[in-house]
């Protein structure tokens, strides 16, 4: 594995933290997405699992109506489509659309569905974990929907970007917004005016900059800090989880540097190494 392939997977928190062949064995490959581009529409199979890198991938919900919803919004912190990866089966219910275009790590999905599930280490476990995560994620999404301001809302939408990205500053449009919030593109200009006129945040062409970050998590709900806290939970029992796995399959020096030369295995010298 290049040094370069170990840089990429580091700049993917899920990636990260998996078992090392099992990362390995998904053949995965280095790909652009653009801005608006459809992975999945609703209706049709995802061919491939994303772990973005620079990118952002939403997950949107159509309804009856023609209006949309944003169900997930995914970046380095995470993966399209975890459901099909652990189950090789597709949910044709919702559209992978890309928010912020940038880079992602891609593997053909029957490949990594195979490979996850003959892992024979921690992978699978560590996945699972980290769905219950992600179902908390869409949970809390619908509580914050249906009890909050449409500025709060908006403080934590921008926030959760900025999360996923480097620097201060990304382009998004009030279309987009309107869509991932389910609500008239009309209602989001005049939330976004109102938190510009608190300093928090700057628009101006498409390009939202923001200026003051502690504001913005004030004027945002408790929804944003619940959410980061279950995150960083999530992450951190997730990588002691693998240290612990690890740590048990491999032998501890001490074991073996214990014994007599009469005791150990025949193949026990630099031979078999």
């Amino acid at each position: 594995m290049s040094q370069q392939f170990q840089h990429q997977i580091r700049q993917n928190k899920i990636l990260s933290i998996l078992p090392e062949p099992l990362v390995a064995g998904m053949n995965l490959e280095l790909v652009e997405l653009s801005a608006g581009q459809v992975l999945a529409d609703v209706g049709q199979d995802l061919q491939h699992v994303y772990f973005p890198l620079t990118s952002i991938v939403a997950w949107m919900k159509m309804l009856e109506n023609g209006n949309t919803i944003g169900v997930a919004m995914l970046g380095r912190q995470g993966m399209v489509s975890l459901f099909a990866m652990l189950t090789g089966r597709h949910n044709r219910n919702f559209k992978a659309v890309v928010q912020i275009g940038g880079h992602a790590l891609r593997a053909p999905l029957q490949t990594a569905h195979r490979v996850v599930q003959s892992d024979t280490c921690c992978g699978n476990s560590q996945l699972m974990r980290y769905a219950d995560m992600r179902m908390a994620t869409v949970a809390q999404n619908s509580l914050c929907m249906r009890n909050h301001t449409l500025e709060q809302q908006l403080s934590r939408f921008f926030l959760g970007t900025l999360d996923l990205i480097e620097g201060q500053d990304f382009s998004v449009t009030h279309d987009w917004i309107a869509h991932w919030l389910g609500v008239r593109r009309e209602a989001v200009s005049l939330a976004a005016k109102r938190l510009m006129d608190t300093g928090a945040i700057a628009y101006s062409r498409g390009r939202i900059t923001v200026v003051d970050r502690p504001a913005l998590e004030q004027l945002s709900c408790e929804c944003y800090k619940a959410l980061k806290t279950e995150e960083d939970k999530c992450y951190a029992s997730l990588l002691v989880h693998l240290r612990e796995s690890t740590s048990a399959l491999t032998p501890r020096p001490s074991d073996f540097e214990s014994r007599s030369a009469s005791d150990r295995p025949p193949c026990a010298g630099p031979l078999c190494a």
